[in-house]
């Protein structure tokens, strides 16, 4: 009889012992990576929002020193593109204009809180054709790079 409550008493030390391990080793950690999960949902919208503003701020800015710097009335803006990237920590606009009829074209993408050019691109149609000129990055390679940078 000492015997079977011997053993009843082992198999339950080991029940509670196996229930407090998967506790702690299984349970937990999903419950952690939830909320991880959660929180880290609630930054990227806080930063997508504030790099929006931001880099609409950016955008309008750059707009107004490009026009009182070199004003052109046959130029169109094109809507600026934002992005926040998390691998970079940072927000990215993309700012782009061009001739009236788009028959020459610059774009560029920045940085807006470290207000640095990562990229640009310039080039004109010719017969339907981009012919690059050679003053930043080849378009087809640009578009690329800013797919890539504002996947991220």
């Amino acid at each position: 009889m000492q015997r079977a409550v011997t053993t009843l008493a082992l198999v339950l030390v080991c029940i509670a012992a196996a229930s407090v391990a998967y506790y702690h080793i299984k349970y937990l950690p999903r419950v952690r990576d939830a909320e991880l999960v959660v929180q880290r949902r609630k930054a990227d919208l806080e930063n997508a929002q504030r790099c929006n503003k931001d880099a609409a701020k950016f955008s309008a800015d750059f707009r107004d020193d490009m026009s009182s710097e070199l004003p052109d009335p046959g130029r169109d803006w094109y809507d600026p593109e934002m992005h926040f990237s998390r691998n970079l920590n940072t927000c990215l606009v993309e700012i782009g204009f061009g001739s009236r009829g788009n028959t020459s074209v610059s774009q560029f993408v920045y940085d807006v809180y470290s207000n640095r050019e990562v990229m640009s691109t310039f080039f004109v149609f010719v017969g339907g054709e981009e012919k690059d000129l050679l003053l930043g990055i080849d378009p087809k390679k640009y578009r690329a790079e800013k797919a890539k940078l504002f996947s991220e």
